[in-house]
This record gives C-alpha cells, sequence and structure tokens, in this order.
C-alpha cells in the first residue's frame, strides 16, 4: 500500500514546506516522535503513544499547549482506519522562531504523521535473534525521551555487522541499559527484570506496558484518556500468577546478563524478540533458550499486535 501521511491536518503541499528550511527541528533536532504499530486498522497502545509523546514534549521544557492533542488522536486514528496494517510514525516539529540555540515563545509547531507497510522477517519470532556487542560512544547522552535527534542511534547501527538486527550497548564500566532500538529484558529464576531509565535506557511503550501491569507505581505524566479506552490484555494476570511474574528495574551487567536464565529485546512496533546469542569480534559470548518467560509473555502480547506466538526450537545462529 502506498505510504500515507499528514501535515497538519492535510496531504504534505511543497509549496507548504518552506518553513521546514528554517526549523528549529531542522537546526537543532528540537521535536519528539513515536513510531507505532498499526494492526486491524488500529493504533496500538495508542494512549502510551500519546503519553510518550508529552513526556517528550515535557522532558524539553516544551508546553504541552503546543499541540492539539485530540486533533493529533483524530488524525492518528485516521491513518490507522486507511493503512490496516503496518507502522506510523508521528512526529511533533518546532518550526521557525528563537535566536540561536535561545527559544521563543512565538515558534509554531507542526505534527508530521505517515504511515509504512511493515517490512521484515518472521524468524526473530520463530527462532530467535542473535544480537551483537557494541560499546557505549563516550560522548553520547542518554534520556529516556524520544526527541528527534537519535545520533547516537545512527552511529551504533553504522557499526552494527549486516547480519545482526539489533546491539547491546554495554559502557566503560560494564553497565548496560538497553538495546539500540529496543529496550531490553532479562530473566533469574522466576524474576524478570528491565534496567531502570537512570542507567539511560528509553522509556519505550512497550517497556511500559509490561513494567505497568506488574506494579503500582505511576511513571511520568498522566495522558488524558482516548476517547476509547483500550482494553486491558486479560491474559496478563494469568500470565502473573501462573508463573509468578514481577516485573521490576535493576542495575544490569554484562557479567549479570551473561549469566541470565532468558533475554529478551522488546519495542512497541515488533514486540518481543527472543535473544538467542551476544556475539562480537571476539566470536560468541554467551547462549541463551527461549524459556517460559518469554514464552508465556510473546503468547499474552502478540495476538493483538499481529505477530507470531510460537518459537521453534533450535540452535541459536
Amino acid at each position: 500500500m502506498p505510504a500515507l501521511a499528514y501535515l497538519d491536518g492535510g496531504p504534505p503541499q511543497p509549496d507548504a514546506l518552506d518553513w521546514l528550511l528554517t526549523s528549529r527541528a531542522l537546526a537543532y533536532g528540537e521535536g519528539a516522535f513515536t513510531t507505532a504499530r498499526i494492526y486491524q486498522h488500529q493504533v496500538i497502545f495508542l494512549a502510551a503513544h500519546l503519553q510518550r509523546l508529552q513526556e517528550s514534549l515535557a522532558g524539553l521544557s516544551i508546553p504541552l499547549d503546543v499541540v492539539d492533542w485530540r486533533l493529533l488522536e483524530d488524525e492518528m486514528r485516521a491513518l490507522a482506519r486507511q493503512q490496516g496494517e503496518g507502522m506510523l510514525k508521528v512526529m511533533l516539529l518546532a518550526g521557525t522562531g528563537g535566536r540561536g540555540y535561545r527559544r521563543d515563545d512565538e515558534t509554531q509547531w507542526h505534527r508530521y504523521l505517515h504511515t509504512h507497510d511493515l517490512s521484515g522477517t518472521l524468524d526473530a519470532y520463530q527462532t530467535g535473534v542473535s544480537v551483537w556487542r557494541l560499546d557505549a560512544l563516550e560522548s553520547s547522552v542518554a534520556t529516556p525521551y524520544k526527541h528527534l535527534n537519535r545520533l547516537p542511534q545512527v552511529l551504533y547501527s553504522a557499526q552494527l555487522p549486516a547480519a545482526y538486527p539489533d546491539a547491546i550497548v554495554v559502557n566503560d564500566g560494564g553497565e548496560i541499559a538497553e538495546g539500540i532500538a529496543r529496550n531490553l529484558f532479562w530473566v533469574e529464576g522466576s524474576r524478570c527484570m528491565t534496567p531502570p531509565l537512570a542507567s539511560g535506557a528509553l522509556a519505550g511503550v512497550m517497556r511500559r506496558q509490561l513494567l505497568k501491569t506488574h506494579e503500582t507505581r505511576a511513571e511520568g505524566i498522566k495522558v488524558e484518556e482516548t476517547r476509547e479506552q483500550e482494553q486491558e490484555v486479560p491474559c496478563l494476570k494469568t500470565v502473573q500468577s501462573s508463573i509468578n511474574l514481577p516485573i521490576t528495574e535493576a542495575p544490569l551487567t554484562l557479567a549479570r546478563l551473561l549469566a541470565a536464565d532468558e533475554v529478551i529485546l522488546v519495542n512497541a512496533l515488533q514486540g518481543l524478540w527472543p535473544v538467542r546469542s551476544l556475539n562480537d569480534a571476539q566470536g560468541c559470548l554467551q547462549q541463551w533458550s527461549v524459556g517460559p518467560v518469554t514464552r508465556m509473555l510473546m503468547k499474552c502480547w502478540h495476538p493483538q499486535m499481529g505477530w507470531p506466538v510460537g518459537i521453534n526450537e533450535g540452535e541459536p545462529s
């Protein structure tokens, strides 16, 4: 299906894009974005994506009233109805204004939404993935917010061998926050954990879904409720009771990861990927099986996202 796009409520017109060339979004990466899964003509985790955008603007000290959130929600729903299945990227862009780095109150904000078909292989779900180990960039400033400046992720991806779909980034102290494009979870016994935001992890939408189901503390800014309340996934309570699964935040070192029972990479676009091995230029550092926690979480979350729920065992690639 051809890509669909809205700019401030309608199809982009070339003669209406002059502002982009002098925009703060282009010059300084000032803005925020989120990427969502479209399945069965709906935006999956719609409320959580709106919340992420609000938190990202707040993290950049941008007043939330620069965006009409109800209108943005309508636009997201409309594009999802037209696209049917695929991905939706929503960008909030700071227009022209200010003097150098200094902002002013006159800057107009723009909404750019576009859809694409979602290409890729099912191997990640059916056999799991092998990932690469990368050293963290010395100059990388980690933030939990999804702002437009993703240069560290671009540089990490440039170092990633073509055969590997993602990497686990390790800093000089042997600490791990996340992958390049995904949050990381690991299992020790009957406990499932993820690095805290303070470690430099991104406040991912899928990460939020997993954590909020198993803990009661509030995170961030409460988003205004959507007009159609999203349904809670009913089987999560069954998962938690059947395998006694608390999901918590905990610091993660490379040594701790290598000793884990299971490793999972997650994002809101492609769901949960079982990690089968970690590799670097010296060879394979560790292999993992796809255990009961990974299997149960895939069975729980993937039906509503349109991804496979099963896994074919075999040797890690």
